[in-house]
């Protein structure tokens, strides 16, 4: 995964941030929400998207683009370590 982390992240509308993280779900080690690093581009510092929103990689480029635009990327919940993945789970579409 470190691989991936720091590619630039490109939506609809383009680019709104970085890969920062991934989180993983201990109850079957799958990875369902992704951390971006946003604040170059948006108003938060991080936050959460489905994983399933990752459509490309262009590994020459070290890019990903997601089926968002930068309205619902802004509109993501902020990341909060603390906070349980329940929570991102029931508010991520």
């Amino acid at each position: 995964m470190n691989n991936v982390c720091k590619y630039a992240v490109m939506a609809f509308d383009g680019r709104v941030g970085s890969i920062d993280d991934f989180v993983v779900d201990p109850n079957g080690w799958r990875i369902p929400l992704v951390i971006l690093d946003t604040r170059h581009y948006l108003s938060a510092t991080q936050v959460v998207i489905p994983a399933p929103r990752l459509k490309g990689v262009r590994v020459e480029d070290r890019e990903i683009s997601i089926d968002m635009n930068k309205a619902d990327v802004s509109a993501a919940p902020h990341f909060d370590p603390v906070r349980q993945l329940e929570d991102y789970l029931k508010t991520s579409t």
